[in-house]
């Protein structure tokens, strides 16, 4: 990515929440092979493990995705995309990324905006809960994360949507 990782994200752990927050379960139902990026793309690339956690109360609109990326033979960064139509920089509002380095052990939010290192942005609100990314004894970099669902100036994920559009 273009920009470093700030060493203080604008994440406010101490905020009263309105509603109850929602935990990850241990278990993440959820499966989705992940293909690499190449006009060869191959769906052996990894695995996204994941569960939708709709709003914890009517109007809570405080819905998460768990997820879990697993890359094997892989000690290089790791990143998902959410966007509007499928591509990796949306149509009508920038792709939001999740992005993770193993070497510093951050995992953060960015903006893309174009499919080169100019159109790749630190997103100013972090509000990534529950992250960690390491690479375990069997060479897989794995990548954890919980992300609201609905955020401002962000693709909104539908829960109503088949998780391919990820």
């Amino acid at each position: 990515p273009s920009q470093s990782p700030p060493t203080s994200p604008s994440f406010d752990p101490t905020s009263s929440p309105t509603h109850p927050i929602l935990e990850c379960p241990s278990y993440l139902a959820g499966r989705l092979p992940l293909c690499t990026a190449s006009k060869d793309s191959s769906c052996e690339f990894g695995l996204l493990r994941y569960e939708v956690l709709e709003e914890s109360s009517p109007g809570a609109s405080n819905g998460i995705l768990c997820a879990r990326v697993e890359i094997p033979n892989h000690d290089g960064w790791v990143g998902i995309g959410f966007s509007d139509n499928g591509s990796m920089t949306g149509s009508s509002i920038a792709t939001t990324a999740v992005v993770g380095v193993p070497s510093s052990g951050t995992v953060l939010k960015y903006s893309l905006t174009a499919r080169d290192k100019a159109g790749v942005y630190l997103m100013e609100n972090q509000t990534l809960r529950g992250t960690s990314i390491f690479i375990d004894d069997a060479d897989t970099t794995i990548m954890t994360f919980a992300k609201l669902l609905s955020e401002t100036d962000e693709v909104e994920i539908l829960t109503s949507a088949s998780i391919t559009s990820l």
